[in-house]
């Protein structure tokens, strides 16, 4: 997918960036699958019990963006598969500089 769309899927404000996600649990590892229907679909490897999947959702993505756990918050969907997460201090261009490039 271009960039230039990318940049329509995120909502930005002077405090940070959403993003929202659909996440499927219980995988062999954790990726990203796709970026499309502007979400980022994910595949986590923690099941969906007690809040271990949205912990190691936030893991898995500020590793892959190499920005702070602290930083994101689920504002959206903590129970569910599509999840809104905020990031604070997070740019819509820093976020597509460090996203894998395969899509």
């Amino acid at each position: 997918m271009p960039s230039s769309l990318l940049i329509k899927m995120f909502n930005e404000n002077p405090h940070g960036l959403s993003i929202d996600v659909k996440i499927t649990t219980n995988a062999s590892k954790n990726v990203i699958i796709s970026i499309d229907d502007e979400v980022i679909k994910i595949k986590i490897h923690a099941i969906a019990e007690k809040g271990k999947a949205n912990k190691e959702l936030i893991e898995f993505l500020s590793t892959i963006l190499k920005w702070s756990k602290s930083c994101f918050t689920i504002t959206r969907g903590a129970t569910s598969s599509h999840k809104t997460i905020f990031i604070e201090k997070m740019t819509r261009e820093y976020l597509l500089t460090h996203l894998p490039n395969k899509f």
